[in-house]
This record gives structure tokens, sequence and C-alpha cells, in this order.
């Protein structure tokens, strides 16, 4: 039915989320990221057979560094204010748009989103996620996770969750297989077009974390709106299965499917706000040029002064 003047619509951008969020709580993604893992019961005896692993003790060694790597990118990204309201950021993902339609006027796009500076840090944390020579990129720790997971039936769901990042997320997929596609008209009168994968990471690698010249070259008559108006949602998206998987390995870990060291959970990540406090039992001056101990246990010279 059209829209009637006057009126708005919402419209969704049709962006794949590749999951399914049953409540708030974002280790509950039900169908990429269970709670409740598949039962290893091949018998159906309740015994477990999961075969024993047959991996080279190093090949599991490099893949477990890879998901300890993974485990402490996302719980930083994780902590990120943009991920803390998963309603809002799964619309962000999305992509959704209102339409307003003015009696008499030119109708208006009107796309909500969030203030670039947040969505900038948000970029910052999430995108070593998606840089493939990163050791916690998400590819890599899927391939990790399949390694140490050996004959585990949840290896069928990292398969399925490669698929979905990659069709969202691989830059050469998405320009034959696009989801979204900007076209403008050039200063020459020409049409020009880019997906959306293309303009989010324009905004990305040439006005963000890097200035890409190929990068801005490419995106350079697309506005700087634009190119921002897609990273948000491939941002958000990554957002939601970056802490999605997190969510899943400690559901792993937990069950004891995975041995990872229980340190990459509890470790400091990020810097808490407010003034930061450390304990000194003592503190030294001197003029500018004095020569420093060699250790913590030499003593200062006579040059230096205590001063507490």
């Amino acid at each position: 039915m059209p829209a009637q003047a006057g009126s708005d619509r919402i419209v969704d951008a049709g962006l794949d989320l590749g999951l399914i969020r049953r409540n708030n709580d974002w280790t509950a993604h039900e169908r990429m990221y269970p709670m409740t893992l598949p039962s290893a019961d091949a018998a159906g005896d309740g015994t477990q057979r999961v075969p024993a692993p047959t991996v080279a003790a190093a090949a599991r060694n490099a893949a477990m560094r890879t998901i300890e790597a993974f485990v402490l990118r996302a719980r930083r990204v994780a902590a990120h204010s943009l991920a803390q309201d998963a309603d809002r950021l799964e619309a962000l993902a999305r992509g959704e748009i209102q339409i307003v339609v003015r009696g008499g006027e030119p109708s208006l796009m009107c796309v909500a989103l969030p203030p670039e500076e947040q969505t900038e840090s948000a970029a910052a944390r999430v995108r070593p996620i998606f840089l493939e020579r990163d050791p916690c990129y998400y590819q890599k720790t899927l391939k990790a996770l399949g390694v140490l997971l050996e004959g585990h039936p949840v290896r069928a769901r990292l398969r399925e969750i490669r698929k979905i990042w990659e069709a969202r997320l691989n830059e050469t997929r998405a320009k034959s297989s696009p989801g979204v596609i900007t076209m403008i008209e050039g200063e020459d009168g020409s049409s020009l077009s880019l997906t959306n994968v293309e303009l989010a990471l324009g905004w990305i690698y040439g006005d963000v974390v890097h200035h890409d010249l190929d990068r801005r070259t490419s995106t350079e008559e697309f506005s700087v709106r634009l190119r921002y108006k897609e990273a948000v949602p491939l941002v958000a998206f990554a957002i939601l299965h970056t802490v999605g998987l997190l969510g899943l390995i400690e559901t792993l870990a937990t069950e004891g499917a995975l041995k990872i060291d229980p340190e990459v959970f509890t470790v400091d990540v990020v810097v808490p706000p407010g003034p930061l406090e450390f304990p000194i039992e003592a503190a030294y001056s001197a003029p500018v040029g004095t020569s420093l101990p060699s250790s913590v246990d030499e003593p200062f010279g006579a040059e230096w002064e205590r001063e507490l």
C-alpha cells in the first residue's frame, strides 16, 4: 500500500543478520550461537563419542593462541557502548531506513544512526576481527575452533557461521551479489554505483582507521554521509557476530569441550572510567639527564632525592 502524505514507514534494507536472538542475553543467539550445544552422543546411549584428537600438537597450540587472541579482542568489543543495547544494534545491522512522504514536497529517506564518533571507536575495536592478517581474525578463529573441536557436532554450525560472515563482509562477493547498491550521478554526468560493502570499507579505511588513498579515490564522489550510512550496518553486524561467537566459545569452555586458559575471560581488557590509581612505595626525582638505576634492585645515587 502506498504511503500517505505526511506519513512515514520503516523499511528494512534486507541485510541478513544471520542470527535469531531469543532475548537481550548476548549469549543466547538461538540459531547461530547456541547456549545449549548439540550432544556428542553418537550412539544415543548417553556415551560421549567424540573421537580422540588426531591433529598435531603444534597445530592445536597455534589454534588455541588464535582463539585466546579472539576472546581478548571480542571482550573489548563487547564492552563498547554500542554493544550494550542488543535491540538497537540489530536494527542498525539490518540497515533500517525511514521513508517520510511530505505532500507537495520531496519525500525524505531518514536514517537514525549513532554519532559518528561512537561508531568510529567501535570500528577501531572490531576492525582486527575482520582483518585477515590479524591473529584474532574472525574466519581464522572459526578455523581454529574446527581444529580443536575435531569430531564435535558444533563444527557443522561453524561452517554455517562462516558462510554468513563471508556473505556479508566479503568485498569480492558483494560485487557479484550485492546487498545494497548506491547509485549517484558523477560530476561528468555519468552514473556511478558502489555496493554497501565498498562504501562501508571506504569509510573505515579511508576516513577512520587509515587514510587509504585508493579507498578515498574510489569513493570520493560519494559523500562521507553516504559512506557512513553503509558503514554503520557493517560495523554493527561485525559486533553482533563477534559477541555471539564469544558467547559460543564461553559455552564450549564451560562445558569442557574447549580447554582454554580461564584468564582470557577475566584479565582486564578495557580501562575503567575515572582517575587511574596505582599503588607506589616510593618516589624519587633528579635533574634531567641523571643516570637511571640499571635495575629495580639497584639503589638510587646521591643525586636522587626521595619525594615519598
